[in-house]
């Protein structure tokens, strides 16, 4: 089995262990939507953040402490300023490509000269499900979760898009705070870090990749309302 898939295999046995002895016991979830924020230094190189974005998490109980759960969202910045940096920059070996790999021009070079303005849009999205613990502390609950999916990450450059989806863990944590007296409405702030692990570029088949190979890094920020369904009995 490839070691990038042992997680994905890891988290389909702990969540069948989990789940057997307590489906009778305890039912309900939640799911919540808001506001997320990332911080990305590979994707463009005038920007290191993006800071506009759509947050989306939500869980399955299985028992009083742990249950199963998803985390989605997505972050993007438009209207950056491209640089004429060479660093990372690779030359391809054939001079006439033309949309080839991410590395091989300096952004400015992506331009085309007959757009009077020209400005990077950077967009990634991520994906992840797994086992979360949450410690029973009252209305204000803190959390901790180990997550695995998809990351997906886009480079607009006017006419020109490079992108790459790639196979991510997300570990993570958090809070859950109760706001209302039912205890059906909360709110969440969930921090995750994201590592995509991305191929050699000679054997990727994805348009956005770094020269040297290197994994894109994200810590994401997420501020949600918490809608909670079912029994929490």
């Amino acid at each position: 089995m490839p070691s990038r898939f042992l997680p994905v295999f890891t988290l389909v046995i702990l969540t069948l262990c989990l789940s057997k002895p307590v489906a009778a016991q305890v039912g309900g979830g939640d799911i919540t939507v808001g506001y997320t924020f990332a911080t990305n230094d590979m994707l463009a190189v005038n920007a290191d953040t993006l800071p506009l974005g759509v947050y989306g998490s939500g869980t399955v109980k299985l028992t009083e402490a742990w249950s199963i759960a998803f985390t989605a969202g997505l972050a993007f910045k438009t209207g950056i300023e491209p640089s004429d940096s060479t660093a990372g920059v690779v030359l391809p070996a054939q001079t006439e490509e033309f949309q080839g790999l991410s590395f091989h021009r300096p952004e400015t070079l992506w331009c085309s000269p007959t757009l009077a303005e020209c400005n990077v849009t950077i967009e990634s999205v991520a994906a992840g499900l797994g086992p979360r613990y949450t410690f029973q502390t009252g209305r204000v609950r803190p959390f901790v979760h180990f997550q695995a999916g998809w990351t997906r990450i886009v480079r607009k450059i006017e006419l020109f898009t490079h992108t790459a989806t790639n196979f991510a863990i997300m570990p993570g944590g958090g809070v859950d705070i109760d706001v209302d007296d039912n205890d059906r409405f909360g709110l969440r702030i969930q921090v995750d870090y994201s590592r995509a692990f991305v191929p050699d570029p000679a054997d990727s088949k994805s348009s956005f990749v770094v020269a040297d190979g290197g994994d894109f890094n994200e810590f994401r920020l997420g501020i949600g309302l918490i809608i909670k369904i079912g029994s929490w009995n």
